[in-house]
């Protein structure tokens, strides 16, 4: 029931006014993220307490490097970023890594349901930090798709944590 009201507060943010005149194929993608993302927090869930949280997210990294490395090479220019993006480029990929190492850290002390209704609290910072950085409007549903999103993160890490170790056989 807790993660249903978070999820309610995620749609509520995604979409404060009509849904069915704002779906876009960008939300089809941000579903299709979602989804993969859950699957991932839970399998690695499944490995996090016998190998270090580093592991997973290497094997993620040279993955994910191969996939992207074709449609990267079929670009004409390879690259074309200016001297300063580069900054900006080294920047968030820093963020990014030190948030999916916290995620997978985080799975070693938390259920990845747990974890998941945390992660949702990144709607949330996203909305802020568009707010503060490009002057994006958040309206009155937006924000209490917030304090939806709040509200279940605080009252599921209220309950008492019957969370099983999970051990891994080969």
């Amino acid at each position: 029931g807790v993660i249903v009201l978070g999820l309610i507060g995620t749609v509520l943010v995604l979409w404060p006014g009509e849904v069915h005149s704002q779906l876009s194929f960008g939300h089809l993608l941000g579903l299709a993220a979602a989804f993969s993302y859950g699957l991932t927090t839970t399998l690695i869930r499944r490995v996090v307490n016998v190998n270090n949280p580093l592991t997973p997210f290497f094997y993620i990294c040279v993955v994910g490097s191969l996939v992207c490395a074709l449609p990267a090479g079929l670009q004409s220019p390879l690259v074309n970023i200016p001297a300063e993006g580069w900054f900006s480029l080294a920047a968030v990929s820093m963020f990014g890594a030190m948030a999916y190492l916290a995620s997978n850290k985080a799975l070693q002390y938390l259920s990845s349901p747990k974890v998941g209704v945390i992660s949702m609290s990144e709607v949330i910072f996203t909305g802020l930090f568009g707010l503060l950085l490009f002057h994006e409007q958040l309206g009155s549903l937006a924000l209490s798709g917030g304090a939806l999103i709040m509200a279940s993160g605080l009252i599921l890490s209220l309950k008492p944590e019957k969370m099983r170790t999970v051990s891994y056989t080969h």
